[in-house]
């Protein structure tokens, strides 16, 4: 029997602390579930966290494990799951937050039901105001295709999910803690910041994740790596990419055409050809090229009320 119903790993390299508080706050009025939170810091310099865990202190199972040196965000969530006494893990980084006190338990009674062992769902994306408030932004989400995904369907949920590319923002998954380590393992040596990538990995292995319809996560658009616009950043994301699928050719997986061939066209270095592919599967598989999902945005009432940012002195 476990000791939580689930863990959260906050995931850290240097954090602003309005942000940290802000996701710190939104784990701690999660209701009905016994949490544990485990912060893994990637070496930041000089890091002091005495008073956050004063202030942790009679609210939540908390644990700390620091790396001296900074060694990306891969080896820093392995690191983190050592400790993690719960069967499901949600991982999130400071200034992303949870959009209401029941989503997680939603969440994970939604997953235990469906029977599978990771989902993925939508987010509202969102960046901070001079002031430290949350301002709603109107751009391109992920996944798109929502209204076709299906918990009864494993087969199209893995062609949309694989073939047409129409992933799940990192931050808004959440899987079983066993499957996670696994999968983490299969990349630490080769890839080590996007650790995204073992989510499509699963979906080409059959293992099926299933879609949460709504949204569960406010998710800090513009800054982090996957949706920076600094070209550097690109290069290394398109790299680790490249990198996970190469594990996938290269293993004794009985791969369909299709699957093979996707994932061949993802490794391919030149740019035009791997849009061309991309617009090939997705005709294929829906009779038509994804169109932009704006994502939605919500009444100022509700962002009132869905703003955790507090001071802890």
């Amino acid at each position: 029997m476990s000791r939580f119903d689930a863990a959260v790993v906050l995931v850290t390299y240097n954090p602003e602390r309005n942000k940290l508080m802000d996701t710190i706050n939104s784990i701690l009025i999660q209701k009905d579930l016994h949490l544990q939170l485990i912060l893994a810091d990637d070496g930041t310099k000089n890091c002091d966290y005495e008073q956050l865990e004063q202030y942790l202190n009679d609210k939540i199972c908390f644990k700390k494990v620091v790396s001296p040196v900074n060694q990306g965000t891969v080896k820093n969530i392995l690191n983190a799951l050592q400790y993690v006494e719960a069967p499901f893990v949600k991982v999130i980084s400071p200034g992303d937050s949870f959009l209401d006190e029941y989503v997680l338990k939603n969440w994970i009674s939604f997953l235990k039901n469906s029977k599978k062992r990771w989902s993925f769902s939508d987010c509202t994306y969102f960046c901070y105001s001079d002031k430290w408030e949350k301002e709603l932004l109107s751009v391109v989400a992920k996944p798109q295709a929502v209204q076709l995904y299906s918990v009864n369907d494993d087969k199209k949920n893995k062609e949309l999910y694989l073939l047409a590319e129409d992933i799940a923002i990192g931050a808004a998954i959440i899987s079983e803690t066993d499957l996670l380590k696994d999968y983490l393992r299969r990349i630490e040596n080769v890839v080590i910041y996007c650790e995204d990538v073992v989510y499509r990995m699963m979906m080409c292995e059959d293992e099926i994740g299933v879609f949460f319809p709504q949204s569960t996560i406010y998710y800090e658009y513009g800054l982090g790596i996957s949706t920076s616009s600094s070209a550097q950043w690109e290069r290394i994301i398109r790299k680790e990419w490249v990198q996970a699928d190469k594990i996938l050719l290269n293993s004794n997986l009985k791969l369909s055409f299709s699957t093979k061939m996707s994932l061949k066209v993802n490794c391919c270095e030149n740019d035009f050809i791997r849009r061309v592919g991309r617009i090939i599967f997705q005709r294929r598989l829906l009779g038509k090229v994804l169109k932009e999902r704006i994502n939605p945005r919500l009444s100022n009432d509700f962002m009132t009320k869905n703003v955790y940012l507090q001071d802890e002195n």
